[in-house]
């Protein structure tokens, strides 16, 4: 009910404002638009209309900016449901995972990666199913293919490197190690190389990369210096 009042009163406020511009300004204008067309009219009106521009003008731009403002918020609305609806999928893939359900969790990571090629995690664990259920091919495959759209992502090179080890391509390993360490000097990386090294009996490789490690190192240099010599 106050709210109906406040409108009534604003409306007549506003009326009682065109009335009072129109009716004391009774100058008479004339607008040319062209040299044979022109329009008279009163000086009220022509402020009148000048305002009511203004006032449509402002309302347009509050329109527009108020319309992109509420895309922008379905928008986030609408990626905040993605999210969650992601995380759900995920833990319920990590759910297999764990219960060693090989066949269903590797479907639900795959759903995954197939909707967020780039997601690090759900590569990572549809590799690991894979291997662990024995294909090793498509494990490694996986990880491969995630790599190339994330070419330096450490943890997903650092997972590559590991895989080729067990399938005993040892060179292969080393190889993707040295991706990952031209980007970060990571201290499980220089360790993993080293052990790498020393398996193929690469012992002066394994000395540079000692010479990249901190101090505290459970790998002595001396160890290797005797295995090379």
């Amino acid at each position: 009910m106050i709210g109906k009042i406040n409108k009534l009163i604003f409306a007549f406020i506003v009326v009682a404002i065109t009335l009072y511009i129109t009716l004391n300004n009774k100058e008479v204008v004339h607008l040319y638009l062209t040299e044979s067309q022109q329009y008279t009219t009163t000086l009220g009106i022509v402020v009148l209309a000048v305002f009511g521009s203004g006032i449509l003008v402002s309302t347009l731009v509050a329109l527009f900016f108020g319309f992109k403002s509420y895309l922008r918020e379905r928008s986030y609305i609408s990626k905040q449901k993605e999210h969650e609806q992601l995380l759900d999928k995920m833990l319920e893939a990590r759910a297999y995972t764990a219960q060693e359900d090989w066949g269903k969790a590797i479907t639900l990571w795959g759903n995954i990666t197939k909707k967020n090629p780039r997601n690090t995690i759900a590569n990572v664990e549809l590799s690991s199913a894979l291997y662990k259920s024995g294909d090793s091919k498509n494990a490694i495959q996986i990880l491969e293919d995630a790599r190339r759209i994330t070419p330096f992502q450490n943890e997903l090179l650092l997972e590559l490197a590991k895989l080729y080890e067990k399938t005993g391509n040892l060179t292969s390993a080393l190889d993707t190690l040295n991706v990952l360490l031209s980007k970060s000097k990571s201290k499980i990386a220089l360790e993993h190389a080293i052990n790498l090294c020393m398996q193929l009996q690469k012992y002066s490789d394994a000395l540079e990369y000692y010479s990249e490690l901190p101090d505290e190192i459970a790998i002595k240099k001396a160890d290797i210096v005797n295995m090379q010599i």
